[in-house]
């Protein structure tokens, strides 16, 4: 290790799971691939799927990690009401219903409507 601040973020990156399986990264996992000042760039292979992905990681030196009370997601504002609310029963049902009828046509499904 180069010096406490790349040992902080290989102790950071195994709370991150991977996008495809969802498993924790592990430190073999890990490289550095670079750092201007305090923003890292670290690339990561999944050792469960071998997903590859690449993480950018900005520390300010002298402060470890500290709970956050806000949530990292790309939703504007006027989004998270629609997409924040709490999935209840109903929700499942419908989409028990909804996949019980579904034939696996992802292309029609994500198509956009016939004009």
């Amino acid at each position: 290790m180069e010096n406490i601040s790349e040992e902080f973020i290989r102790s950071m990156v195994p709370r991150v799971k991977c996008a495809g399986c969802g498993e924790p990264y592990h430190q073999e996992d890990i490289t550095a691939v670079s750092r201007h000042d305090d923003t890292w760039l670290v690339n990561v292979t999944c050792g469960a799927c071998r997903v590859r992905s690449l993480i950018a990681a900005a520390v300010k030196p002298g402060e470890g990690p500290r709970p956050s009370s806000r949530v990292p997601t790309d939703l504007t504002p006027e989004e998270r009401p629609r997409f924040t609310k709490p999935v209840d029963s109903g929700d499942v049902l419908a989409m028990h219903y909804y996949l019980d009828g579904f034939d696996g046509d992802f292309k029609t499904l994500f198509s956009p409507p016939p004009s």
